[in-house]
Order: C-alpha cells, then sequence, then structure tokens
C-alpha cells in the first residue's frame, strides 16, 4: 500500500498542502481557524499520516532528533533511565533514537558514527563514555551531554550523581546497625565503570572513620561479559556470594548494584540462611524490583526522572540557544532502608 503524503492529507481536507505544513508543525505565526485545523488533523488521523521528522528537519535546521546511548538494556535501571529521558524530551518536542552498545566499545564507536550521519541535533551518554576522544570532537558541531561520572578531563557537560557520597551513605547505614564485617560484591571495577570504583572508595571512606576499612571483603568478576542475557549481573552477585560465604564470615554483603544483590539474596537464601537475620543485603540504583521482592532491598536511589531533567535541559539549551559552555553537575543520591538490611 503506498505511504499516504501531505498532499493526499490536503485533498481530503480540501485545503492546500502548505496548510497541511502549518498545522501539524503547529506554527503559531500562521493564523489558522479551528475549524480548518480540525479537518486537517482528522484527515491526517484517517490517512495514519506521520510527518516525515527527517524531511522536516531539513527545512527547520533540526530533526528533533536526540540520540541516546547506553550500555545494556538487561539491568532495569537503563530502560527506567530510557523511559524518564524520552518522557522529557517529549514534553519538549523531541524523539529519542535508542543506541544500546552491550558495553562494548565498537559498538560505542559505531553508534556514534551512525548519529552524527543522522544528523540527530544531540546526543545524550547514559554513561560515561569509553571514547571521551571522539565524543569530545563530535561535541564541536552537535551538543553532547554525559549522565555519568564527573570527569574533569572530558570537556563535555555531565549530569553526575555522586558516587562516592553514595558508598558512604551505605557504609554508614550498616555502621549503624552494628556490622563491622561487610564485603562488596561487584562486577568488574577496572577499565569500564568509574561510578563501580567510586561506590567502594566511598564505603573504605567510611569504614575508616571507625578503624573497620581492613575488614572489608572485596569480591569482584574478573572480566566484563554483557551479554542479551538478562540474569548476568544476577549470577555474579549468586556466584561471587556463594564462594564469600563459603570462604570468610560477614554479617552485610553490599552489591555494586540491585542486580548483584538480588543475585547475593538468592545465594543466601539458597544456603538456608535469613536475610537480614543472618546476612544484610543492599545494593545501589533503586530499580522498581528493589522494592517488589521479598524482602525489599535497601538501596541508594538515583533520582532517575530528575538528572534525566537536567540532561534534557542543558542539551536543548545548547541546541536551540547555541550555549557552549560546559556544565558539571553533580547531586546528592537518597538511600532508601528496606528490609534487607537489620542489626547485627
Amino acid at each position: 500500500m503506498k505511504k499516504p503524503t501531505s498532499r493526499d492529507v490536503a485533498n481530503l481536507a480540501g485545503v492546500s498542502p502548505s496548510t497541511v505544513s502549518f498545522v501539524l508543525n503547529d506554527r503559531k505565526d500562521i493564523s489558522i481557524s479551528d475549524g480548518t485545523r480540525l479537518k486537517v488533523l482528522d484527515a491526517a488521523k484517517q490517512l495514519n499520516y506521520t510527518p516525515n521528522q527527517f524531511a522536516r528537519g531539513l527545512k527547520t535546521n533540526q530533526s528533533k532528533l536526540i540520540g541516546l546511548i547506553i550500555p545494556t538494556i538487561t539491568n532495569p535501571y537503563y530502560p527506567m533511565l530510557t523511559q524518564s529521558i524520552e518522557e522529557y524530551a517529549a514534553s519538549s518536542g523531541y524523539n529519542i533514537l535508542l543506541c544500546n552498545t552491550y558495553r562494548k566499545v565498537e559498538n560505542e564507536e559505531f553508534y556514534l558514527n551512525l548519529l552524527t550521519n543522522k544528523s540527530v541535533d544531540g546526543i545524550i551518554y547514559g554513561f560515561t563514555p569509553n571514547y571521551p576522544q571522539i565524543a569530545c570532537k563530535i561535541s564541536s558541531s552537535i551538543p553532547v551531554v554525559i549522565i555519568g561520572e564527573k570527569d574533569d578531563t572530558v570537556k563535555i557537560s555531565t549530569v553526575a550523581l555522586n558516587s562516592f557520597m553514595a558508598g558512604e551513605m551505605i557504609g554508614q547505614h550498616l555502621i549503624s546497625l552494628g556490622h563491622k564485617n561487610i564485603a562488596f560484591i561487584t562486577s568488574p571495577l577496572e577499565g569500564m565503570s568509574l561510578s563501580r570504583q567510586k561506590r567502594l572508595h566511598g564505603i573504605k571512606s567510611k569504614l575508616k572513620e571507625y578503624n573497620l576499612e581492613k575488614n572489608l571483603v572485596i569480591k569482584a568478576e574478573s572480566y566484563e561479559n554483557e551479554s542479551n542475557d538478562s540474569t548476568y549481573e544476577i549470577e555474579i552477585g549468586y556466584n561471587l556470594t556463594s564462594t564469600l560465604i563459603k570462604e570468610t564470615k560477614v554479617t552485610a554483603v553490599i552489591g555494586v548494584n540491585d542486580m548483584v544483590a538480588f543475585g547475593a539474596l538468592n545465594a543466601i537464601n539458597n544456603m538456608q540462611l535469613k536475610v537480614p537475620e543472618d546476612i544484610s543485603v543492599c545494593g545501589f540504583d533503586n530499580i522498581y524490583l528493589s522494592k517488589v521482592i521479598r524482602p525489599g532491598i535497601t538501596t541508594v536511589d538515583h533520582l532517575t526522572f530528575h538528572r534525566s531533567k537536567l540532561a534534557i535541559d542543558i542539551l536543548i539549551n545548547r541546541m536551540g540557544n547555541g550555549d557552549e559552555d560546559v556544565y558539571r553537575v553533580e547531586y546528592e543520591p537518597r538511600l532508601i532502608v528496606r528490609e534487607s538490611t537489620g542489626p547485627v
């Protein structure tokens, strides 16, 4: 079936093609009667007509498209982030092109080139880029904003959670409950995620205040193996915690994120131990599942909608006003205490 055109809409509505363009582009500077506007909208609906976004961009010099690059869709945090970015972008008249790198640097480079060729108006990184030099080069012509860790060596506007403070919050919470023997279990720390390292540094800093830093046990996966399997990080938490409990005595386990914490919870339950009576468990991210499972997971909330709004606001300011300033916004996380942590 032939795809309907704006001329088809014009013929059905009994108006000129230019009137169709004015109505569908919501031109407020053109006087069009409510009756004519309704006829055009009704005709477009009957024909299931959707304006060509790219063609519109050729005329307005804007595609109204924002590229969003994320490292994975298997961790529910990133779909949450994507949804909040998409909702706020839509409220400002922009659509999202989603690119999932599967944590592979070659995919990241490919998508950067693809988005540049697609003439997007701006790019949002949902994580700290592995190719900051390429991202910096692109940002000279296309506005780029990073939702990730603040890095003063990268000259790109960044919206960052204070991950060090997040680690301190978790550490302080467990210490206040009397925990002295604590374990931190994580996907790989080196080479990929600065946030993982900062969370650990925050935990260490807080334990050091109480002369407990030597008691901290760190169990880390040796290599990154992101795949389509949504249980990847849960399996890391399960395997590392199972080994941990056999090797040493701890009263609390901190997962680098909620998915890893879920794996820890499963391992503890399968070893006929109770959470939090025998071992407390906590994580980071506050994904929706953390309040659904039982016991609910104590975690750190990233305030996902807040950081998405900040990123979109900075990006639109650059796209619309040509603002070339580099912004480094860092905000405080929030501790969410649930049933998975308790006193020793």
